[in-house]
């Protein structure tokens, strides 16, 4: 493989031997000093010149360079064709193993944009056409401190987006998940982890293309988390690299929030995440993506009077298949607005079959459920719901009362009040009382 003094000293002899050629000068990562060198950088050298017409023209000019093994002509592209008459180029695979991004340019171009360019070193001026530069830095790159709108703009991307990446999981296609991972879901969190850097750094590095320096500033832990949200093509082993992702996105979000002074919606991270978890369990055979809500409506102004035809199931064997009583309803009532031992459900049958209603209360949590058509191929379950919890599978403390079920915190409720006037309703006219919203199921 020829040495960094070998190929300059190519560069420069071509470039004195021809005098169509004015200056050289180059950029990209062999001109900055916080890029560490490597077999495989390449040259990324350009060649100013007067006209660059006979430069493409002349299809064994670039021969001088050495042997060939493959290239790109990027400027022959048919969607991207370039200015070939001011800036025209040829990348080189070399068979020793080096490689050359080379172009020529104009000098009207190369004096109009050499200065944008912070990574560049002038090798060779032979009539001083080219502007003085300042010394090669990346200060370019480095990671700029975001404004409020674009830290809440980078969440909502990543979050709105994970829904994308939710629905192509359930639907099992693999090549738009990894797509929307890896084009759209992870720049967002390539971003907020870059910020980190950069307030770790006070915004003083370059992360690098794709983040790819992040190692050095993040601590090697968290880096191996963000290497572990990479994923293959298993489903189940994309779920776990997408929730590890949003782990990971939330925990670099409080951090950039709190040095920055932002404030992060924590609520809208947990809305989203809870709707991946809960499309992660949807079953295929889903007719809809969420369970519906039968909206509140007008509560009646006082309580009917009388008692359904209600057959009482407890749990603890007191009074299994006896009619309820006013005298039962108090007591539960009683029990519900003071949330303390309620484990009973009230049937319509009295052989303790078909309908019922459930009725759990303890732990200063209700759980109240209404099964419609048990058993049948229209059953459809009515329950109280916490919206906070609706997309969540976390189990709620109640203490069933058959000793093993596990009631979700999604079907839970606080208002004891209107917990027992629901109950009282079902008991007086055997329906869902109008004045709660119910989650059907």
């Amino acid at each position: 493989m020829r040495s960094k003094a070998d190929m300059y000293n190519l560069f420069m002899d071509i470039a004195k031997a021809d005098n169509r050629i004015l200056a050289v000068y180059m950029n990209g990562s062999r001109t900055n000093k916080n890029v560490p060198e490597d077999i495989f950088q390449d040259y990324d050298i350009v060649f100013v010149v007067k006209e660059t017409g006979s430069f493409i023209n002349d299809k064994d000019w670039i021969k001088k360079f050495g042997n060939i093994l493959y290239m790109q002509y990027p400027d022959e592209s048919e969607e991207n064709p370039g200015d070939k008459e001011n800036f025209y180029g040829w990348l080189m695979q070399f068979d020793d193993g080096n490689r050359i991004d080379l172009h020529v340019e104009t000098v009207i171009h190369a004096k109009e944009n050499i200065l944008n360019d912070k990574l560049c070193r002038i090798l060779l001026d032979k009539e001083n056409i080219l502007p003085d530069i300042p010394e090669a830095s990346d200060r370019d790159y480095h990671v700029k401190k975001p404004s409020e709108v674009r830290f809440r703009e980078c969440i909502n991307e990543f979050w709105w987006c994970s829904n994308n990446l939710a629905k192509g999981l359930w639907r099992e296609e693999m090549p738009y998940v990894q797509d929307m991972a890896n084009f759209v879901v992870r720049k967002q969190l390539e971003k907020m982890l870059s910020w980190k850097a950069g307030i770790i750094t006070g915004f003083s590095v370059s992360t690098g293309k794709s983040a790819k320096y992040l190692y050095k500033w993040i601590g090697k832990e968290e880096y191996h988390e963000y290497l572990d949200t990479y994923f293959g093509g298993s489903i189940e082993e994309a779920w776990e690299a997408v929730f590890k992702m949003c782990n990971l996105f939330n925990s670099a979000t409080e951090y950039v929030a709190k040095g920055l002074g932002y404030t992060y919606n924590i609520k809208e991270a947990k809305a989203a995440e809870t709707f991946l978890k809960h499309v992660r369990n949807l079953p295929k055979d889903a007719t809809e993506v969420l369970p519906s809500i039968v909206p509140e409506g007008n509560p009646p102004e006082k309580m009917p009077s009388g008692i359904k035809k209600l057959y009482i199931y407890d749990a603890y064997g007191e009074k299994n298949g006896k009619r309820i009583t006013e005298k039962d309803l108090n007591r539960l009532l009683e029990d519900i607005r003071n949330k303390e031992g309620v484990g009973i459900s009230l049937y319509k049958d009295p052989d303790l079959e078909g309908d019922y209603m459930q009725i759990e209360a303890n732990n200063n949590l209700i759980f109240l459920q209404y099964v419609e058509n048990y058993c049948m191929a229209d059953e459809c379950v009515y329950s109280c719901f916490n919206p906070d919890y609706l997309y969540s599978d976390e189990w709620s403390p109640i203490d069933a009362s058959d000793g093993q079920s596990v009631i979700l915190m999604r079907y839970t409720m606080e208002d004891a009040g209107l917990a027992a006037k629901c109950v009282e309703y079902f008991v007086r006219t055997g329906q869902l009382y109008p004045g709660m919203a119910w989650l059907r199921e």
